[in-house]
């Protein structure tokens, strides 16, 4: 039987276990259960979607997508970078649940933490990393979860030209910059609030 053509228009490749995500580069790509890690970099030609509690580990490797397809992170969804990967390139068109979350964890390169509207965003990193937010505006629909920031010398937090909004439907709490769980505090550079009945901590 003929095999299937990852890249062709209309398919899609559908990884539902725990099995290491192939390099190579496709036409659609769901994640739409298990933990899987990328093998290498790969490219997404239209659209890529994690769902029904998809995960996927980039580790160091890098996603490529592109302008016209639509990366989607579903309710309970959780899409990893570390050590220098970045947040899917190219893709402009977002469709991410309050619910889903977004993990960035660096102990060994520079991060930079895309700005764009989140559910659930997670930092953590130590030792020389520099974490960059990009300039823009990042929104957290839910939580802002910072954990063991703890910049030696050569590390620390740009935050230039970055607003954090937090834009929740209903009550929302509002991170403190001293909040337990990081050893650095956590800076804003400008700090807006869409939301109705936030807390600060």
């Amino acid at each position: 039987a003929p095999g299937l053509t990852a890249t062709a228009n209309p398919n899609t490749v559908n990884y539902s276990g725990n099995a290491a995500i192939k390099a190579t580069t496709y036409y659609n790509l769901t994640k739409s259960a298990g933990s899987s890690s990328l093998a290498n970099n790969i490219t997404v030609q239209n659209n890529l979607t994690l769902t029904g509690g998809g995960d996927i580990n980039c580790l160091s490797y890098q996603i490529t997508g592109n302008s016209a397809g639509t990366l989607t992170l579903g309710s309970g969804s959780i899409l990893r970078m570390q050590n220098g990967s970045e947040f899917p390139t190219n893709f402009v068109n977002f469709a991410i649940d309050p619910a889903s979350q977004v993990s960035y964890v660096s102990t060994t390169s520079n991060q930079t933490v895309r700005a764009i509207n989140y559910g659930i965003l997670y930092i953590a990193g130590f030792k020389t990393t520099q974490y960059i937010l990009e300039p823009g505006t990042i929104g957290i629909a839910d939580n802002l979860n910072i954990l063991s920031l703890n910049f030696q010398a050569g590390g620390s937090l740009v935050t230039t030209g970055n607003t954090n909004e937090y834009k929740g439907t209903g009550s929302q709490t509002i991170r403190g910059t001293a909040n337990a769980g990081s050893l650095i505090p956590w800076v804003y550079n400008n700090l807006t609030s869409s939301c109705t009945g936030a807390t600060l901590t």
